[in-house]
């Protein structure tokens, strides 16, 4: 799994407000000092146990021992892991950042892009549309593309291009849930993912393959990292017989 770089962690860190990530939670802080104190959620706490030192951005509880980042919070108190925790505080950041002054958004989940009511080729469009927003913000997916002489925002606007940077499984319901289980059937029915539960194209640059009517037929894939384990395919593509825009099928 691509590591996720300490400089996007640190401004993760430095511009979500714990203070005001914890009052989220309905969890009442007082002020002690230059740091705070209130009520550890996490064991039967009678007196304020749990001190925020907001000048490192650091929480600490006592009794339990416990406590870290603003990202520790988020998997303790949401029960999630270190990714997903950072994929909820990238989305919900701007309600709980030091230049906002009220709370605007509860932190319960991701926005999901797919649903499993959808029809197929809305599902491949919506993924490919996810994959292309998650580029944009990908510098080592944008940096790939510049060694391959194909980046401009007019190119990758125009043929959707995207990156596949691990995080699809973690927008949509677990398999134990009914919802999920039927639109991850799907998806593996699809292509998107495999039968272990990641995603196809995970650290893949992807480019969609139209046909004359605007329907999605292919989706070709490539990984933007060089030193690949052995075994790992470069290319990938969606399940089936390959749709090119040389192949009669597609037309």
């Amino acid at each position: 799994m691509a590591k996720i770089p300490q400089s996007e962690l640190d401004q993760l860190k430095k511009e979500i407000d714990l203070v005001m990530l914890i009052q989220q939670k309905g969890i009442a802080v007082t002020k002690q000092g230059s740091d705070y104190k209130c009520i550890c959620p996490f064991h039967d706490d009678k007196n304020p146990s749990l001190i925020i030192t907001p000048s490192k951005g650091l929480w600490h509880c006592f009794p339990c021992n416990i406590g870290g980042t603003v990202i520790d919070w988020v998997m303790k108190t949401e029960k999630v892991s270190f990714r997903h925790a950072i994929e909820i505080l990238k989305e919900k950041g701007g309600a709980i950042s030091p230049n906002v002054k009220k709370c605007r958004a509860v932190i319960t989940g991701l926005k999901q892009p797919l649903s499993f009511d959808q029809e197929d080729q809305e599902i491949i469009k919506n993924t490919i549309d996810y994959y292309h927003e998650s580029l944009l913000k990908h510098e080592k997916a944008k940096d790939y593309l510049k060694s391959r002489g194909i980046y401009s925002d007019e190119i990758i606007t125009k043929f959707k291009i995207g990156f596949a940077d691990r995080t699809l499984g973690l927008r949509i319901p677990y398999k134990q849930a009914s919802t999920g289980k039927k639109l991850r059937d799907k998806l593996q029915k699809i292509g998107i993912l495999k039968e272990t539960g990641h995603e196809h194209f995970r650290g893949s640059i992807t480019i969609p393959v139209l046909n004359t009517n605007g329907e999605i037929k292919e989706i070709y894939g490539r990984k933007v990292t060089q030193n690949l384990r052995k075994g790992v395919p470069k290319h990938t593509y969606l399940k089936g017989k390959h749709g090119g825009i040389f192949n009669p099928d597609c037309l």
